[in-house]
């Protein structure tokens, strides 16, 4: 349990060092929500005006009806599409922490790298959302532990050149092996969030710096202590 101490302590000593290295991030994704939302409203309200105005030029309530849907289904499908744009931009980020914590002088911000990783960056989205979803039915304990073990995924994805189940296997390998101190550092991250978001004007983007380095900086340390053992 004593690592728990060092994850809080080199997390809080990135944030003093390396907080200006993610103003970049943070409005790139902030923005990035906001042309995803938008793209996602405008395919959505397009799809279901069209087939909508299809549908009425049939004298047919049930074929209305059913092209009504049809855009509906046309348009939440799109939208899903366009959510697709924003894992790479989280990629990208934590990769950039990596750097940073290895001190490698060529760090940056590579949206270029993280979009071509776009197929494997989904596919650890979906797998942390799906253990998540069962941790939400095991109640509040349950989120915590799934939540443990795919906490390290995307730093594994960004460290290696892996694929996404690849990299979710590194991560649940961890995970398992360091599961409750795993916990409890999440649990106390939550509380330092709550705490954070009192900090005025600046409170959102502590928080989010803490929560994207967090499990970067766990990825190396639980890294570290693997390859000390092997």
């Amino acid at each position: 349990m004593d690592q728990i101490g060092v994850w809080f302590s080199a997390t809080i000593d990135h944030l003093k060092q390396h907080w200006s290295k993610h103003i970049l991030p943070f409005f790139a994704l902030f923005f990035g929500i906001l042309l995803v939302a938008g793209l996602a409203f405008g395919a959505f309200f397009l799809s279901t005006l069209l087939f909508g105005a299809i549908g009425s030029a049939f004298d047919d309530d049930a074929i209305t009806g059913m092209m009504g849907a049809l855009g509906m289904a046309v348009g939440g499908f799109l939208g899903f599409l366009f959510t697709l744009l924003l894992p790479p931009l989280f990629l990208a980020h934590v990769r950039l922490i990596l750097m940073l914590e290895r001190g490698d002088p060529e760090a940056r911000y590579a949206l270029g790298w993280a979009y071509k990783r776009l197929l494997a960056v989904v596919m650890v989205m979906l797998g942390k959302g799906f253990l998540n979803g069962i941790g939400v039915l095991l109640c509040f304990v349950g989120v915590y532990l799934t939540g443990a073990l795919t906490y390290v995924a995307l730093p594994a994805l960004a460290d290696r050149d892996q694929g996404g189940v690849d990299a979710l296997s590194t991560a649940l390998a961890l995970g398992k092996a360091n599961i409750l101190p795993l916990v409890v550092f999440m649990f106390g991250l939550a509380i330092l969030n709550m705490v954070l978001m009192f900090v005025p004007f600046v409170g959102g983007f502590l928080a989010f710096v803490v929560n994207t380095a967090a499990p970067v900086i766990v990825y190396e340390k639980l890294r570290e202590g693997a390859d000390a053992v092997a």
